[in-house]
């Protein structure tokens, strides 16, 4: 996995870029930090897109139903498989904590319906 720091200047024009690149796509975020604990906030729900607020220094990912909002974004680091695609973004905020925001591109079944889950996996009953 390679690791690439986003500079805060590129920011809200990576996020806009990868919105474009990944609609569509399924997310989950996870949040760790002191006082949290390690947890699942959004698990595997559809993806509409990526932003962030220079002037209000805020992060979003909007999901179908819900949105995540980072306040003061410290810093943005994209992970990259080895086929060179970004499979998920860190988002360290100003309190510490770490956001991870994981990606994962719908399976297309053969009746044509689109689901997150993942074609390698069974699914649990």
């Amino acid at each position: 996995m390679d690791l690439r720091p986003i500079e805060r200047e590129n920011w809200q024009v990576y996020l806009d870029e990868l919105s474009k690149a990944i609609q569509g796509n399924y997310v989950e975020i996870e949040i760790a930090g002191v006082g949290l604990g390690d947890q699942v906030e959004e698990a595997w729900v559809p993806l509409i897109g990526l932003s962030y607020d220079p002037k209000e220094d805020i992060m979003f990912v909007h999901m179908d139903e819900c949105e995540r909002i980072i306040h003061e974004p410290k810093e943005l680091v994209a992970l990259f498989d080895r086929n060179d695609r970004v499979n998920s973004l860190v988002i360290k905020d100003s309190q510490g904590n770490v956001n991870t925001v994981k990606f994962r591109a719908p399976v297309l079944l053969e009746s044509g319906r689109r689901t997150g889950v993942d074609a390698t996996t069974s699914p649990t009953p």
